[in-house]
């Protein structure tokens, strides 16, 4: 054909060159396809892997979640139960202080002597005012120790959220704090040594009236209608009016009534006095 210039042919050599990287260059291809092909599979079975994995999280999450559930549940439950058991523990540190205040007041009443000084009756008279006070404190923390026990065991029997035995336990405990609260506070107000010692504070108030030197109104008055009836008029606050008694006596009795006072004896203070004023005017 004209125009077209005839092809020369390839001398040996440069035909077996051109065989040669046709063929390095099919091997490349192939090489990189064998590997693009097992790295397809490596992924393939990777993300089965993986997928398998996943599959066997999700399980363990969702069997985990009521585990969870009951954790929090639990803690909650324990929570209640320890804030209903905190009270009893106060309330058992009171009864213990109660017990060690009873003893050593036991103690000094014991080792007292028939006439006891003004600060070994001081000593005795705190000793009583701390003893009343850890009374009254068991008294107050009483009824509200019980009381949350008694509602946690309300809770639980309610919810059901614990054991039965556990339930049991706790109301069982509630019955017995109430028992022991009942008997140990009667004890310790009317039957123990609190008691014992209030006793010992009336006659010791009374001795110490009786010891007072009570001023004579009637012979004041006789003693001048001016200069009485002024001297009545100042009263205490005269210098010369006659002295009751000695600084520690008055400080003395006045512990020994407020003592009294704050025990319920206040009406037993104003016979006394009136007895003894009776007496002796």
């Amino acid at each position: 054909m004209e125009g077209v210039e005839p092809q020369t042919p390839l001398a040996g050599d440069d035909f077996d060159s051109t065989i040669s990287k046709l063929r390095a260059s099919h091997a490349s291809i192939s090489s990189v396809l064998c590997s693009s092909i097992a790295a397809a599979r490596n992924l393939a079975a990777t993300a089965g892997l993986l997928s398998c994995q996943q599959e066997f999280v999700s399980g363990i999450s969702a069997a985990i979640a009521p585990l969870q559930s009951q954790s929090l549940a639990n803690k909650a439950l324990h929570a209640r139960i320890n804030n209903a058991v905190i009270p009893s523990f106060s309330l058992l540190r009171a009864l213990s202080r109660a017990d060690r205040l009873e003893r050593h007041l036991l103690t000094i009443s014991s080792a007292r002597n028939e006439r006891r000084t003004g600060s070994q009756t001081v000593v005795y008279v705190e000793s009583v005012g701390r003893l009343s006070a850890a009374v009254a404190a068991v008294t107050a923390e009483c009824e509200p120790a019980v009381q949350k026990l008694q509602e946690a065991v309300e809770f639980l029997g309610r919810t059901k959220a614990t054991d039965k035995l556990r339930v049991r336990r706790l109301r069982d405990a509630a019955a017995a704090l109430r028992a022991v609260c009942g008997k140990e506070i009667e004890r310790m107000r009317y039957e123990g040594p609190l008691d014992d010692a209030l006793i010992r504070l009336q006659d010791e108030y009374e001795n110490i009236l009786r010891r007072l030197r009570h001023a004579d109104v009637g012979d004041l008055a006789a003693q001048g209608e001016e200069d009485g009836a002024g001297r009545l008029g100042q009263g205490m606050d005269d210098p010369d009016w006659p002295t009751l008694g000695s600084v520690e006596d008055i400080e003395i009795l006045h512990r020994v009534s407020e003592t009294l006072a704050s025990n319920d004896c206040l009406d037993i203070c104003i016979d006394i006095f009136v007895k003894v004023i009776g007496q002796l005017c």
